[in-house]
């Protein structure tokens, strides 16, 4: 029966087994709309979630690079069947006042209502909102911005990164996270000519594409949810809805250390809230964190390799 239920929650409701007309399969996506916490604690009694994962697997999860002809670096990332998308254009402008010698990079994410029906139309939502000063602050220490100056107090480059959700099927932080370096890697600027600091010209383009960002780190998140007593890792929409809380984990790249534990705040929805570094987030005993590093240290890894992948596929 766990085989039918699981089925009908994957949207894959059809005849049951043994030439039946469905009906069971029908029962069973009754059930979890009406019984939600019961239908996943069924599972969970099994160590096993309506997806068919273990209660710590993660989806399948793919990168493609330059998938945005119009931009100057793209990525699509998909994580089960959550889809995002990321572009990236450069544009020139006058250096931030407080740091002349250096350039801007604006992240932004949008999560229209077609992605889900969990959105409602009207202004960007909290979690949009959430999402996007997330990226800009562990995109921080990825990004140099002193790299995209071009004359000191007078000329820079403005990355704006857009992050657009395609589909919403839980677990956006992971994937806008994904989404948002793996654009980054693929980013390549003009090559502009030498500029006179002492002179008001505009410099020309030598080269389109050219110049690569030097990125200082890949910022990699692991996301778990607090489900009946277990942790859940790359929870799907479902499972974040019944979460007691959820949990990120951010590590810089493969072998960098922890950048930051992410715990959404009561007013910050339901993706991520403020950073807190060091400690365990409250109701999370250190066995439980060290299991999550553990496994945030495997999927950094992971991320890493595929993203290398991805990008020696796209200079082919």
């Amino acid at each position: 029966r766990l085989v039918t239920m699981s089925a009908a929650a994957a949207g894959k409701a059809g005849p049951a087994e043994g030439g039946g007309d469905g009906g069971e399969a029908d029962a069973a996506e009754a059930y979890r709309v009406v019984h939600p916490r019961k239908f996943l604690a069924k599972f969970l009694e099994e160590e096993v979630r309506p997806d068919g994962r273990g209660l710590h697997g993660f989806r399948r999860t793919t990168v493609a690079l330059g998938e945005i002809g119009t931009a100057d670096g793209s990525a699509l990332v998909r994580i089960g069947e959550t889809a995002v998308v990321a572009g990236i254009k450069a544009e020139l402008a006058n250096p931030p006042i407080e740091r002349p010698d250096a350039g801007w990079l604006v992240p932004n994410v949008t999560i229209p209502r077609m992605c889900s029906p969990n959105i409602k139309s009207g202004p960007p939502c909290q979690e949009a909102q959430t999402l996007s000063a997330y990226l800009a602050s562990v995109l921080g220490d990825a990004v140099d911005t002193t790299q995209l100056c071009l004359a000191k107090g007078k000329l820079s480059w403005v990355l704006h990164l857009t992050v657009v959700v395609l589909n919403e099927d839980g677990n956006l932080t992971d994937a806008c996270t994904l989404a948002a370096v793996a654009a980054l890697r693929d980013l390549r600027l003009p090559e502009l000519t030498p500029i006179d600091e002492a002179e008001e010209a505009l410099p020309s383009v030598v080269a389109l594409a050219a110049v690569p960002l030097v990125l200082a780190g890949a910022p990699m998140a692991a996301s778990f949810a607090h489900c009946g007593g277990h942790m859940l890792a790359d929870p799907t929409s479902f499972e974040e809805t019944l979460a007691g809380q959820t949990i990120t984990l951010v590590r810089q790249g493969a072998d960098g250390g922890l950048a930051a534990v992410l715990q959404p705040s009561p007013s910050a929805g339901r993706t991520v809230g403020s950073a807190v570094v060091s400690t365990a987030p409250a109701g999370v005993d250190s066995d439980t964190m060290k299991m999550l590093y553990a496994q945030a240290s495997r999927r950094a890894i992971e991320l890493v390799a595929m993203l290398d992948k991805a990008d020696a596929a796209r200079k082919r």
